[in-house]
């Protein structure tokens, strides 16, 4: 059993990475409108014809979509892991480069990601996730 559940974890966090990725692509294709606000932000921009066409196709808009409004709430509740998603998955920066643009050692860097990672997976897999025991 204990095997069983490491692949369902790594495949679970495989498939978060992946949409937070498409989120990312997404994203960049707008120009970076509405990143972290309202998904409606994103479509009263006047968007280029790339980006426009970008907001026509369903199946991408519909989990981009999902994924910016778990991202939305990640800024809400915890605006210090915010910037983390944004450096690995908008900005694409290198690990390297992304901590020292955060001002914060790599450790400390892929702990936060992974802490921001967590509570994307806890939303798109409804389960409640809770950062700190504060909030039980």
């Amino acid at each position: 059993m204990p095997a069983e559940k490491n692949n369902a974890d790594k495949d679970s966090n495989e498939t978060v990475r992946q949409r937070l990725m498409e989120w990312g692509e997404w994203q960049r294709n707008l120009k970076g409108v509405g990143l972290g606000y309202s998904r409606h932000a994103s479509f009263m921009a006047d968007a280029g014809g790339e980006a426009r066409n970008a907001l026509h196709d369903e199946g991408v808009n519909e989990q981009a979509e999902s994924v910016e409004e778990i991202i939305c709430n990640l800024r809400r509740r915890y605006p210090d892991l915010y910037p983390f998603i944004v450096e690995i998955y908008f900005n694409q920066s290198p690990t390297t480069i992304a901590a020292q643009n955060l001002k914060c050692s790599e450790r400390a860097f892929r702990d936060r990601l992974r802490l921001a990672e967590m509570f994307v997976a806890g939303a798109l897999f409804h389960e409640p996730l809770y950062l700190d025991s504060h909030q039980r």
